[in-house]
């Protein structure tokens, strides 16, 4: 899962990508979401003019008890996605527990103006990963969850699924365990590449049914899966689609590596929906952990967050900008001190929306 910043029913909560241990291999284990009026022991930052924001982190029960140890979880939460359908707000949530305020969830839950309710039987295994996407058969956007399960109640769903007429249903052959029995998720986005529709991006350590042996990345076009990226030297931490102009987007993904189906590509690399190449020297000292499109001064650029220390060959610890042509290196980041996710929010002052910066005390410099 890619660090991200969701915010809905007046809550913001802020997630960050933990990569898998090299010491099991292929296992990934996903940092427990943080929930409060913004962050408790954290900073929030204004990327326009570089100011800390006044966040002092007051903590709001959402599952009957105080955070943030327990929130009402059995156990640790590691996805979510903020709905709004024009009639109400509400939260999904994914992870690893089992009950909710008291309820019995299995591992997904809702939470809207009216408390927290199951999704149905829920799913036997953790949920890592949420998103909305519309596959264009007539039923509109539906949420797919994605993470290390195989069933929903009598059902099989392997590594991905779809909520439809009150369910969990599968997804094409779902993301199957690799020979080593390792399945893990790190990130599902809905993107669109070049003149494409928009399909469902799904990065990790998995394989489908006619796939090669290991994917790390693939798309599902509501119909078929399509493997893009075999087996890597490392991991593929984050998705997104960017292009400076909106017209003809490409897809970037971000993580630890050294090359893509055999393009060298240090930590990052983009596809045209034809050919993968290299993003200018890409990254070294670390690795990309987040992306965010956001619009700096009128032009749209992708922001790079992750434990890198060069953009480009120049120094740039943890943070750096990507115009479409260039980088632009920054250095008003710590070293050390990576920033936990980035977002696009209204920030309250008339002003539309700004980019903040989520992170440890002290990150900026």
């Amino acid at each position: 899962m890619k660090s991200k910043v969701f915010c809905g029913l007046g809550l913001c909560i802020a997630s960050k990508f933990s990569p898998p241990p090299a010491a099991s291999g292929r296992r990934t284990r996903l940092s427990t979401l943080i929930v409060g009026a913004f962050l408790m022991s954290t900073s929030v930052v204004h990327a326009g003019d570089r100011r800390d924001v006044d966040c002092p982190g007051t903590w709001i029960p959402v599952a009957g008890k105080d955070p943030p140890c327990g929130m009402g979880f059995s156990g640790s939460v590691e996805a979510i996605l903020a709905i709004d359908d024009d009639t109400e707000q509400s939260i999904i949530v994914g992870g690893s527990f089992s009950s909710v305020a008291g309820q019995t969830v299995n591992r997904v839950a809702r939470l809207s103006s009216s408390g927290w309710t199951a999704m149905g039987s829920g799913v036997d295994g953790s949920v890592g990963e949420i998103a909305l996407f519309d596959d264009q058969t007539g039923w509109g956007p539906e949420i797919y969850i994605a993470g290390d399960f195989s069933s929903s109640g009598a059902r099989t769903v392997e590594g991905i699924a779809r909520w439809r007429d009150g369910g969990w249903e599968t997804v094409g052959s779902g993301l199957l365990a690799v020979a080593d029995s390792s399945r893990w998720i790190s990130d599902l986005t809905v993107a669109s590449v070049g003149a494409e529709a928009p399909a469902l991006y799904v990065s990790g350590y998995f394989t489908f049914v006619g796939g090669p042996p290991v994917v790390s990345l693939a798309k599902w076009d509501g119909t078929n899966w399509t493997a893009l990226v075999g087996a890597v030297d490392g991991y593929i931490a984050a998705i997104e689609s960017y292009s400076p102009t909106e017209s003809q987007p490409e897809l970037f993904v971000g993580g630890q590596f050294s090359a893509v189906n055999g393009v060298a590509a240090p930590c990052i690399a983009k596809w045209d929906g034809r050919t993968w190449s290299d993003v200018d020297g890409g990254m070294s000292g670390g690795a990309v952990e987040s992306f965010t499109v956001y619009p700096e001064r009128g032009v749209r650029e992708l922001f790079v967050g992750g434990t890198f220390s060069e953009a480009g060959g120049a120094p740039s610890p943890n943070f750096a900008r990507w115009n479409g042509s260039d980088w632009m290196p920054s250095q008003f980041l710590k070293p050390g001190y990576r920033p936990i996710a980035f977002a696009p929010l209204d920030a309250g002052d008339s002003g539309g929306k700004s980019l903040f910066a989520v992170g440890p005390p002290g990150f900026v410099a």
